[in-house]
């Protein structure tokens, strides 16, 4: 019996060293997480824009501050939304290839105007710059090419205005890529209409060499002729250079002109067609220069609430993404 009994015993021993050592301390537990430096999850990175944002941190990006803000106030993302916020943003943008195309082939319609000289690469703006505030986008090139066609509809193709025209408008797009001539002045018996339109190409051209100040100086100008076809144009542009311009120098005068503008933009009747753009003005400004004091997460998110419910008194509720992608890439309207 007491053989026996050993036996049985020795067996044991040998049966249990055969079990996975795993199995002395049981199964692995959840690993402990008290907060995400990034707010990304491993597990479902929608997750955060379902609502489960956890504890905000500064360190987060400038997406995901948007994003809990818009929760934080009620609004909801589709995992559409979401994944388009997620998307891979901004390193200095690619013009699309038709954009391009289509206004290169129809400025081949104008007689004696020179070959459009190709340029490689955007302008490069500092990093803490580069993610909301570059030169051109592709607009700029449709919006060229659709001024073209109404210039060609009113006077031909073959009208020597519409060459200095073309001409001019090349120079200014020459100044998305680097510092380069204005264009040329014309002489004092040229139309009306192509004076305006020079006017508003040179306060383009400054625009684009990033020039806030000159920019809003002669879109103010254009604002105030009441003779001029961008004169509403120009007046909706005056606040888009006062909110660079606060952004780039941070200083509390421009700050608040550029607060003042934008609630200028949002009460005028005049400029009906631009008002939905004010609380992404006022986006673009609060998460650029949270208030003195806050930390940089919260305060971008306190600043947003704050700015975008005054300019947004007289217009729609804030688009789930517009908002913020005005704050990467800038207006639709900025189509100079």
């Amino acid at each position: 019996m007491v053989r026996c009994f050993s036996s049985l015993l020795t067996l044991a021993i040998l049966l249990w060293g055969l079990v996975p050592t795993a199995w002395a301390t049981g199964p692995l537990g959840p690993e402990i997480r008290f907060f995400s430096r990034s707010g990304q999850d491993p597990e479902d990175d929608l997750a955060y824009f379902r609502g489960r944002l956890g504890i905000l941190r500064p360190t987060f990006t400038d997406n995901r501050l948007y994003a809990a803000y818009r929760i934080m106030l009620g609004g909801r993302f589709s995992d559409a939304q979401a994944k388009q916020l997620l998307a891979r943003c901004c390193d200095a943008p690619e013009t699309p290839f038709d954009a391009v195309t289509s206004w290169n082939e129809l400025r081949k319609r104008v007689p004696g105007v020179p070959p459009a000289k190709e340029a490689t690469s955007f302008r490069q703006r500092p990093e803490d710059m580069r993610i909301f505030d570059v030169s051109c986008f592709p607009n700029a090139y449709r919006n060229s090419a659709a001024t073209l066609r109404a210039r060609i509809a009113e006077h031909g193709a073959n009208s020597p205005l519409v060459r200095d025209w073309v001409i001019g408008q090349d120079a200014v797009l020459l100044n998305c890529y680097e510092d380069s001539s204005l264009p040329e002045e014309l002489p004092p018996n040229a139309p009306a209409w192509l004076k305006a339109d020079l006017a508003y190409q040179i306060a383009a051209t400054y625009f684009y060499r990033l020039d806030y100040t000159r920019a809003g100086q002669l879109f103010a100008e254009i604002g105030r002729d009441a003779s001029s076809p961008w004169q509403k144009t120009a007046r909706y542009l005056v606040a888009r250079c006062a909110v660079h311009a606060a952004i780039e120098d941070k200083t509390p005068k421009l700050i608040a002109d550029a607060q003042q503008a934008i609630d200028a933009l949002a009460t005028d009747p005049q400029l009906a067609d631009y008002r939905a753009d004010a609380p992404k003005l006022a986006s673009l400004l609060a998460f650029r220069n949270p208030p003195a004091g806050a930390g940089a997460g919260a305060g971008a998110v306190l600043a947003c609430s704050r700015l975008a419910k005054r300019a947004s008194r007289r217009s729609a509720r804030l688009p789930a993404v517009g908002a913020y992608r005005h704050a990467q890439h800038g207006s639709r309207r900025v189509d100079l």
